[in-house]
């Protein structure tokens, strides 16, 4: 199979069957866009024309000239029917086109007018029995009709097509103004209405089914059904049906977006830019100056005008009125408006749209069919207060740990079936304790088209090509349970991409309850980065931020060893085991620098002969040849259009909210007026030098520190230490020193800070001292009394060293190198 047929059969019958029968096919233009990597439908249109097979099989296969493949055989065709179903459903459709000919011929440039299409029929029957015979998957077939000969059931498997669209134009006529967003009314409305469905109309039934299901689970995925999406076009052109979404950036910040109820985000700078996109109840509060707030978890917010909330949205004016006590903290979105949170909990009863209690599974991080069953991420189950509610797993009950709508799972990971019960009601949930591989033609890598990585011009670049395996001499040890957790829920969550704020709240929901202070989320965040697992990115046309997943890579170290890169979830390294073993080789597991780390891999073989065979086994990608790291290349042309929204604050490291629009003497982050399809830009200016300007925030504040002339790393010859708060090494030097010392960076404690640590080499330290202000630490010293002296917060105390019978200091400790 093509990577596009066999991507057509995950995404539209295999993911779908794994949670029921098959009966409808529904392709979006959106899903287009992601599967080709496009940003416009026509683009992506003609990539999916070029990516089937040659024009003459396509007719071969539509008339039954071709036939399927013999029932042992795998399908071939697959794209081609996903490829009519998105043609018939298409919002693209030149001139509003209804006839399934004519629609062939403005795709295919070829004429089909008067062709009998003998062939789609054999297809279909081909394809449900290969799916019920290979992974037990029932595909759903209309019955066969005199009057739709030939291509009946591909009209009848698309959705939505020009009659679901009618159905549903007729839907929103009867309808009330206030009930069009209401599934129960949308539900109870279709199913008293006798002549609003079509008797033949099965992939609208299908599709229906499916999300009065998810509905009366009264969860709030039925807006994610094809049902409810397709309602929502039809229903969005003239109503103001959005809401307000807060989250958090990578610097701690707060972004605001208008949301779609079908996921579209707008970024905006203040609430009130929102008033004629939202509902009237949501404007009348925003114009009040209070908006209640709910909790989404992983650093988000959504507006609420349904529930009380202790997390609101305020007018300065408003938060003045506050008294203390009541508030537990609060942060500046802008200079008029701050997210307050107060300390009183006020407990919100869960309810179904339908007003009926709510019993169901949430929260939880999707593997194939079943969820991370790791705690803390593991799915918790929401009830009513006045539900008893009994829960077992794999048989045996369970007692379950009490949140503050339900029930969560207690400490440990899970590999099983959980079973809910409660009246009448069952709610069963599959948990797995790692996530599954991911071919490589379903990842969405990094694009330069559409992103620029975090590490901006030095992407890719390494301080010194010469490389030499140098061992590292420093301490090592296992990861903690904590970095294993995060790294199975982030390979997870990440085959297509993640938001950075997304990642942020993930890890923050890990570490609450460690040594970790919430802030070191961001330096957690950075070791995964570091070890090659993603690639940190920005978008071209947004300002927003994202992990991209890493392909696993293969770099040869001579004949007899091999060191892995990129994403290693457990998963994956049990494969490389297996493969090794296999092949007579063997897997050495090199251990992190602290349990805050990653552990490298390392496959040792006996000659060259042995090593093809393992690469051959793995099929991973060969590692990148680097290019050398020069100095840096800053944008020193001016930034027209561009005011300054926030500066660089050097004693929190972040950038605080600015209101001044006076520029002096700093680092700051620009946007260009009210445009949000531009990157935000980081400009550096310091006295008697050239102003810099960067699109990355990691090399701007590197460069920052660099242009000022401070000593921005400390070295003790075993590891290098940043002195500065969200100051890092660009992420392919950092991968650069992993290889050479087969050790990856990781966190350690000074004084209460978490910071960093890069484990280092004689050689890689002379060769990066070149490109980085670095000091040198006394190395005979005691080790934690090196790291303590080099932090900031301690630079002018003193300490006495048994080991050097001496009194040292910040500036007796380190020597300017």
């Amino acid at each position: 199979m093509s990577g596009v047929e066999e991507l057509c059969l995950k995404r539209y019958f295999l993911e779908p069957g794994s949670n029921g029968p098959v009966g409808s096919v529904f392709v979006s233009d959106d899903d287009l866009l992601d599967i080709f990597q496009c940003s416009d439908i026509e683009t992506a249109q003609q990539a999916f024309v070029a990516s089937l097979p040659a024009r003459y099989l396509i007719r071969d296969y539509l008339t039954g000239d071709c036939s399927p493949p013999t029932r042992a055989g795998k399908p071939d065709y697959v794209r081609i029917l996903v490829f009519l179903c998105w043609m018939q459903s298409s919002r693209s459709r030149e001139g509003g086109e209804r006839d399934f000919r004519d629609l062939l011929e403005i795709h295919l440039g070829e004429s089909y007018l008067g062709v009998r299409l003998l062939g789609l029929d054999p297809m279909w029957e081909h394809l449900q029995d290969y799916l019920r015979r290979t992974f037990r998957i029932e595909l759903e077939l209309a019955e066969f009709d005199e009057n739709l000969r030939h291509i009946g059931r591909t009209l009848r498997m698309a959705f939505p097509t020009w009659r679901d669209r009618d159905t549903f134009r007729r839907l929103r006529k009867v309808l009330e103004p206030d009930d069009l967003l209401s599934p129960l009314s949308v539900s109870s409305k279709l199913k008293t209405s006798k002549d609003l469905i079509p008797r033949r109309a099965t992939s609208f039934k299908h599709n229906f089914r499916l999300f009065d299901k998810v509905r009366q689970e009264g969860s709030g995925d039925y807006v994610e059904t094809p049902f409810w999406q397709a309602w929502y076009r039809i229903v969005a052109l003239d109503q103001r049906l959005e809401v307000l979404e807060l989250a958090r950036g990578e610097f701690g910040e707060l972004e605001l977006f208008r949301v779609s109820p079908v996921g579209g985000r707008t970024r905006i700078v203040s609430p009130n830019e929102a008033l004629t996109s939202v509902s009237p109840a949501l404007a009348r509060d925003i114009s009040s100056g209070n908006v209640l707030l709910e909790d989404l978890g992983f650093g988000r917010f959504r507006s609420t005008t349904s529930a009380t909330s202790s997390v609101m949205l305020l007018k300065r004016s408003k938060l003045l009125e506050c008294p203390p006590s009541a508030i537990r903290s609060a942060q500046a979105l802008t200079q008029d408006w701050a997210l307050v949170f107060f300390s009183g909990r006020f407990k919100v009863e869960p309810k179904a749209a339908n007003g009926e209690s709510i019993f169901a599974w949430r929260d939880g991080i999707k593997v194939g069919s079943a969820y991370l069953g790791r705690f803390p991420l593991s799915p918790r189950l929401i009830k009513s207060a006045s539900d008893s509610v009994r829960v077992s797993f794999e048989g045996d009950e369970m007692k379950m740990l009490e949140v503050d709508d339900g029930f969560g799972f207690p400490p440990g990971n899970y590999t099983g079936k959980a079973v809910a019960t409660t009246r009448n009601e069952r709610r069963e949930i599959m948990l797995v304790a790692r996530a599954n591989e991911f071919d490589r033609s379903t990842i969405r890598i990094f694009d330069a088209s559409r992103e620029i990585s975090e590490d901006e011009h030095l992407q890719g670049s390494v301080p010194s090509m010469d490389f030499e395996v140098e061992g590292w001499e420093g301490q090592r040890g296992p990861a903690c349970a904590e970095m294993v957790t995060i790294g199975e829920a982030l390979y997870a969550r990440s085959a297509l991409g993640l938001s950075l704020g997304e990642v942020f709240g993930l890890v923050s929901r890990v570490i609450q309850d460690t040594e970790l202070n919430k802030e070191a989320a961001w330096q957690v965040i950075r070791v995964f980065t570091d070890a090659g697992w993603f690639d940190a990115a920005l978008l071209r046309a947004f300002p927003a931020r994202r992990i991209v997943q890493r392909l696993p890579e293969a770099q040869t170290l001579g004949p007899t060893a091999m060191l892995i890169g990129g994403p290693t979830p457990l998963v994956v390294v049990e494969r490389i085991t297996v493969a090794a073993a296999k092949c007579g080789a063997k897997l050495k597991v090199m251990e992190g620098s602290s349990p805050w780390s990653l552990p490298r891999y390392l496959i040792e073989t006996v000659d060259a002969r042995q090593q093809e065979e393992v690469l051959a086994r793995l099929d991973f990608v060969s590692s990148h040849k680097p290019w050398p790291a020069g100095n840096m290349a800053a944008d020193r042309t001016g930034v027209h259009g561009y005011s300054a929204i926030a500066s660089f604050d050097e004693g929190r490291g972040l950038f605080a909210q600015q209101f001044d629009v006076s520029i002096t003497e700093g680092l700051y982050r620009m946007a260009r007026g009210d445009e949000q399809r531009n990157p935000f830009l980081y400009r550096s200016i310091v006295r008697g030098m050239p102003s810099t300007t960067y699109v990355s925030p990691t090399i701007a504040i590197l460069d920052h520190g660099a242009r000022r002339r401070q000593p921005l790393f400390a070295s003790d010859g075993k590891v290098l230490l940043a002195l500065r708060k969200r100051t890092h090494l660009p992420s392919s030097w950092a991968r650069w020193l992993s290889d050479r010392t087969m050790t990856n960076s990781g966190l350690i404690d000074v004084d209460g800070d978490w910071v960093q640590a890069y484990p280092i080499a004689s050689r890689s330290e002379a060769a990066l001292a070149k490109l980085v202000r670095m000091e040198r630490a006394v190395a005979a010293g005691t080790p934690w009394m090196d790291r303590f002296l080099v932090a900031a917060r301690n630079r002018d105390r003193a300490i006495f060293d048994n080991r050097l019978m001496e009194v040292r200091g910040a500036r007796g400790a380190l020597v300017k190198r």
